[in-house]
């Protein structure tokens, strides 16, 4: 796949496949939801990584200050989970449990 694509910025890092695209009302793609499931993705990797063997629920929304995480993670991995997701250029909440 990369070879044909001769810009190195142009090229792909990942391959997602989704099960059904999101969609508007009025049959286009809803590119807002495109970023909330690639802010889940990336989020639920940083944690997976950081916090092994420890369930935490992730769920991304857009807000008034524009794209938001929201995480739920035992209280024990609160400040782990903040230091990690602090790494994304995005806002997030943690709720620990």
């Amino acid at each position: 796949m990369q070879a044909g694509v001769a810009e190195a910025p142009a090229r792909p890092r990942a391959v997602v496949v989704l099960d059904e695209m999101p969609m508007t009302p009025v049959g286009k793609i809803f590119k807002p939801r495109l970023r909330e499931l690639a802010a889940e993705d990336a989020a639920r990797e940083l944690l997976a990584s950081a916090l092994p063997g420890i369930t935490v629920e992730i769920a991304a929304g857009h807000a008034e200050r524009g794209l938001m995480l929201r995480a739920k993670v035992p209280s024990t991995a609160a400040e782990a989970a903040r230091t990690e997701l602090g790494k994304l250029p995005i806002g997030f909440e943690i709720a620990a449990e």
